[in-house]
């Protein structure tokens, strides 16, 4: 990337009419970004000048039936350039009890419109595509979320179909990227999250197992790993005005765009935040990136 530019605003308003929580907004961004294109030895090929505008309005109501049943009926339009408008909907069921646990049943329909690198003529040209398609996304959630004492769990069982996905494809000839769009792809999963609230700060943990697979082929999707993990210790304090954060983050194995097995990845970050004066929204913090960033072993 030689240069890229992007402007964005974006609004939102909410209001409370009878049982009716409505929400809605608008956003708008114009991106100009200047690419390169070369090939796996560095031989450059030419730039390409990209300009986009992106629109969006998305209006919800959540309707509540009762003192602990609410449903949310939820639409969204988006717009890029001069094509076509995007219609997603969505609506959810919700079932709370205070102090005890939440549980949401989630059915919705999106599509995905290229961004300005997968669409440009750097790209769909390698790959003989007059246009790359827009990826349908159907979506279908279950979750479920408990409060017992000071701790707090949620899970979450997934079930997410996309129709024309854009994955890059890879060029032995030229050694170029390419984008492909049509694959279906089907993606099933499972995310576990625990939280601790303790004396001096907070304890998360979250686990996610996806399994990701192109529906024509049968093969693993590229860019999915099946396992992924994290622990989180934040705000630890430390005195008064010393607070300290660690995040431990495993990424599993994956196949890149070559369809070669990637080794699983183990990172680890760090902050520490001190406040020299007390009730003041005013503090100094300096954090430290993958203090640790080295492949694991696979098993």
């Amino acid at each position: 990337f030689i240069d890229s530019r992007s402007t964005t605003v974006e609004a939102d308003i909410s209001r409370t009419l009878g049982i009716h929580q409505v929400s809605g907004g608008v956003f708008v961004s114009r991106q100009s970004p200047l690419f390169s294109f070369t090939t796996r030895n560095g031989t450059f090929l030419g730039s390409n000048r990209s300009r986009s505008t992106f629109r969006s309005v998305f209006a919800q109501d959540e309707i509540r039936l009762s003192d602990n049943i609410s449903t949310i009926i939820g639409l969204r339009v988006d717009k890029r350039g001069d094509t076509g408008a995007v219609i997603s909907p969505r609506i959810a069921w919700v079932q709370h009890i205070p102090d005890y646990f939440d549980l949401k049943i989630l059915i919705g329909e999106a599509s995905r419109r290229p961004n300005w690198l997968e669409d440009s003529d750097g790209f769909t040209q390698k790959a003989a595509l007059s246009e790359v398609d827009d990826e349908d996304i159907h979506t279908f959630e279950v979750q479920f979320a408990a409060l017992p004492g000071k701790s707090y769990w949620h899970v979450s069982l997934y079930d997410y179909r996309i129709d024309d996905q854009i994955v890059p494809v890879f060029s032995e000839a030229t050694g170029l990227r390419y984008i492909n769009s049509r694959a279906k792809t089907r993606s099933r999963g499972v995310e576990l999250e625990r939280r601790w609230r303790l004396p001096r700060g907070n304890v998360a943990f979250n686990f996610t197992y996806t399994r990701a697979e192109d529906e024509t082929t049968g093969r693993r999707s590229p860019f999915s790993p099946r396992i992924m993990s994290n622990i989180r210790l934040s705000n630890m304090t430390i005195g008064k005005r010393v607070s300290v954060s660690w995040e431990v983050r495993y990424r599993g194995d994956q196949l890149n765009f070559t369809g070669e097995k990637t080794p699983s990845t183990l990172q680890l970050f760090a902050s520490v935040r001190w406040e020299p004066w007390e009730n003041r929204d005013f503090g100094i913090t300096l954090r430290a990136r993958n203090i640790a960033d080295r492949n694991t072993l696979d098993a």
